[in-house]
């Protein structure tokens, strides 16, 4: 078996890596299967050991009828450990029912997030992989692009880092609807592996595999 920790870096993830540490909103493109999600959950670990605050949002285990009270709780549950103990994610839900969906999470990034990122001192970064799956991809550009215009007026907005991957396909559909992300993301697209990157892996694994030829994995 190969073990979990065992992953390739492509230069895609230095491109990310480096988009975040300059405080920058990106976007990560690719076709199924094709490890943007692998790519999210190694920067994850990365990130976490500088101290950044990171949640990664998994869109398509959401309820698409409650989207946003699963995004919140998908956020709370990674970051709980810096959350504020009197912080009950539940009522604070409750006590804004009257609320859209949409308000709710804009609230909730706006109200609670930013004063952890103030109180943490430390860059957060929410990571929505598979976006196409979120719900209102409208909301979800016009949200970005307002977070990151009023950067200006709210120090703790530059220390807020918004990125997500999703499908070629879906991303060419909503690039003529919506033209809010050509200003706000800076765009990465996965390529296949490389030979190197591939001799790379195949080397790792001769200690585990002695007879694997890299044959196998071209």
């Amino acid at each position: 078996m190969i073990p979990n920790n065992n992953y390739i870096q492509r230069k895609a993830d230095l491109q990310v890596s480096k988009l975040i540490n300059d405080s920058k909103y990106f976007g990560v493109l690719g076709v199924e299967q094709f490890g943007k999600s692998s790519l999210l959950n190694q920067l994850k670990k990365q990130l976490e050991a500088k101290n950044y605050l990171v949640a990664i949002i998994k869109l398509s285990a959401i309820d698409s009828h409650k989207w946003a009270n699963d995004i919140i709780f998908h956020i709370y549950r990674q970051l709980k450990t810096v959350v504020p103990e009197e912080f009950n994610w539940l009522n604070w839900l409750k006590s804004r029912v009257n609320l859209s969906q949409c308000q709710c999470l804009e609230q909730f990034i706006q109200q609670e997030l930013l004063s952890l990122i103030s109180s943490h001192k430390s860059k957060l970064v929410l990571m929505f992989d598979d976006l196409q799956f979120f719900p209102d991809g409208d909301f979800f550009f016009q949200l970005a692009h307002n977070f990151y215009q009023q950067r200006n007026q709210n120090l703790s907005l530059k220390n807020l880092v918004i990125g997500f991957t999703a499908n070629l396909d879906f991303y060419d559909s909503v690039r003529n609807n919506n033209n809010h992300h050509e200003k706000v993301f800076e765009l990465i697209e996965l390529t296949p592996f490389k030979i190197q990157e591939s001799e790379k892996f195949a080397d790792e694994l001769k200690p585990i595999c002695p007879t694997l030829s890299f044959k196998l994995l071209q």
